[in-house]
């Protein structure tokens, strides 16, 4: 069993929470959500177009909030904090994001993900924490990321038990 604790609010002084756009090789549109807390930073990396992740943040721009679930082996953290969005510096939200911009998307965000180049450029969001320990990267499966890339198992078959 998981011990589920909330980030503490004096906490919240030690997390700060940013979208923006990133820029790499590939000519494709990546977005980060990135979350730090304390020296860990977490980047979910998401396209800008998709219509999830557009109804996300107008969500969490509508409450003025954001919140997180954070799991390790033990515990579970919560983090709730302040959101003010922001529109994504150098970019204009198409209408549609069609299949193939999501392949080309998932493509350039798998790469990134594996290449560590995010983590070998990340910086601390937050005064007072110069330096980061963790910087982890995942991709936001919304339903147009797994359409367009359906998401594949693999695992040791000596693992697998049913």
């Amino acid at each position: 069993m998981r011990l589920v604790k909330p980030l503490a609010p004096q906490a919240e002084r030690r997390a700060a929470f940013t979208v923006a756009l990133i820029r790499h090789a590939a000519d494709t549109p990546v977005a980060s959500l990135r979350l730090q807390v304390g020296t860990g930073q977490f980047h979910w990396l998401a396209h800008p177009d998709d219509p999830e992740l557009r109804q996300l943040l107008d969500r969490w721009g509508d409450r003025g909030r954001c919140a997180f679930l954070l799991v390790d082996d033990r515990t579970a953290t919560v983090a709730a904090l302040n959101y003010y969005p922001r529109p994504l510096a150098g970019w204009v939200l198409a209408s549609t994001c069609t299949d193939a911009d999501m392949r080309r998307f998932a493509d350039a965000a798998f790469n990134l993900a594996v290449s560590g180049e995010i983590a070998q450029r990340a910086t601390s969001d937050i005064l007072g924490i110069p330096a980061l320990k963790h910087v982890e990267v995942s991709i936001l499966a919304t339903a147009a990321v797994l359409r367009a890339r359906p998401l594949t198992v693999m695992a040791p078959t000596s693992s697998l038990r049913h």
